[in-house]
């Protein structure tokens, strides 16, 4: 298997689980941990993550529906970190729910069996039919 054959599946297998840097409420004890919260009814969080990955800032906002957004890094005199806008229904929700709309909203593909096998079949096809 020659290297950028091995570089997309890694790419494919792990590149959307890394796309996305989720945002989540606090209400929650369980949900502390990397936690930001959102209050007043806002239904967006952005987060930026400071070089030592600790929460340096958040903002919340309304999004119209339907949004997609993502995250892209960012370099500032003190340090580097990574800016994700994330669209949920309700801030409030638990963190599954968080985590199951950011990846809907971060354009995540769900990687399923099904969906593994052709594009396997597909990367198959290409290398060694071409």
């Amino acid at each position: 298997m020659n290297m950028t054959l091995l570089g997309l599946l890694c790419v494919l297998l792990f590149g959307t689980v890394a796309s996305a840097l989720n945002c989540y409420e606090t209400d929650f004890a369980s949900d502390q941990q990397n936690s930001v919260a959102c209050t007043g009814g806002m239904n967006a969080c952005s987060l930026i993550l400071g070089a030592d990955n600790s929460p340096v800032l958040k903002q919340c906002q309304i999004l119209p529906a339907g949004i997609k957004s993502g995250c892209n890094p960012f370099n500032t005199t003190t340090g580097s970190g990574t800016l994700c806008l994330c669209q949920c229904d309700n801030c409030n929700d638990n963190r599954a729910d968080v985590d199951a709309c950011n990846n809907r909203n971060n354009g995540a593909l769900p990687i399923n069996s099904s969906f593994a096998s052709m594009i396997f079949a597909l990367i198959l096809s290409i290398t060694y039919f071409h």
